[in-house]
């Protein structure tokens, strides 16, 4: 069972920040000052030091955006306004792919580390989510690569994000609220989602079609006169009636110069089902429980066709 969500903040995160103002004076005046105050605590520190991580983690959030065609991300980061001294939080820095390396990785990483960190990535403009969620899916699915600390890169991926099961429409019943979900996942669901609706209402206009069909056919079939031209015509116009796989009917089909079929049946597939039928008021069979002559003949028909 996943642990609280207040079991995150049993430690306080610390940020590094940067100091916000023109007065150079003021300014060394406040970092002294952080060093000073620091000075215990750097003796034990864990020596993570200056990193993508900890760049990452000071951001209130990341803007996707595409400048010249070049994907990069705005870095909404938190700030001290040495004037009034109060946080602030505004665009400080920008993250782009290194020319030397692979871009879309690259970028899969850094929002590897962004989900990790829990900081939110935004497309700038709704245009850029599809590409934005492209990435992200990519990211989770694959993985990605990072620096191995001996001057090559590692595969990984992410042990505690969804992967694959974004595209199943049951995962929304599933879903963890006590963990984030970031607005390329938003989008991931959405195109999910949209895609199921759709197959619903094809599925639900296919339920409709064949509930007017056989409405149709059973009025045809409890009648007492002679109907089998009138069923011919509604089997031709609904061939959903034979099931969901056949494309359409082919009536009066001709084999040859010799026979005709009532019709024939294409299915998607392309395979063609040759049918006859007989009149809906006819037995099928005797009293005594032998084939009727109209049974015999729709058979020996169909084994001639």
């Amino acid at each position: 069972m996943a642990g609280a969500r207040l079991d995150k903040w049993a430690r306080p995160l610390s940020l590094g920040f940067g100091v916000a103002i023109n007065d150079e004076a003021k300014a060394d005046r406040i970092i002294a000052l952080q060093k000073e105050l620091r000075a215990d605590r750097e003796q034990s520190d864990d020596g993570e030091g200056f990193t993508i991580s900890t760049m990452i983690r000071s951001c209130r959030e990341l803007i996707f955006d595409v400048v010249d065609g070049k994907p990069l991300l705005h870095a909404i980061s938190y700030s001290i306004n040495g004037d009034t001294l109060e946080i602030q939080a505004d665009k400080l820095f920008e993250i782009s792919a290194s020319p030397e390396e692979d871009e879309d990785d690259e970028f899969r990483h850094i929002l590897a580390i962004a989900a990790i960190e829990e900081v939110p990535v935004y497309p700038n403009t709704p245009s850029l989510a599809p590409r934005l969620a492209s990435i992200h899916r990519k990211m989770l699915s694959e993985g990605f690569t990072t620096p191995d600390g001996k001057g090559g890169r590692m595969w990984l991926k992410l042990a505690a994000r969804p992967t694959t099961e974004f595209s199943d429409p049951k995962f929304l019943s599933q879903i963890d609220c006590t963990t984030p979900i970031y607005p390329a996942e938003v989008e991931i669901i959405r195109s999910v989602l949209f895609e199921e609706l759709g197959r619903l209402g094809r599925a639900e206009q296919v339920l409709a079609s064949i509930d007017v069909a056989v409405e149709q056919l059973s009025d045809l079939l409890d009648s007492s006169t002679r109907n089998e031209n009138a069923i011919q015509a509604c089997v031709t116009g609904n061939p959903i009636l034979f099931g969901t796989e056949y494309l359409r009917i082919i009536p009066k089909h001709r084999l040859g110069s010799e026979f005709e079929m009532d019709y024939a049946a294409e299915k998607l597939n392309g395979v063609v089902d040759l049918i006859e039928i007989e009149s809906s008021n006819l037995k099928l069979y005797t009293q005594s429980g032998n084939p009727t002559a109209h049974l015999v003949h729709a058979e020996q028909q169909v084994r001639i066709g």
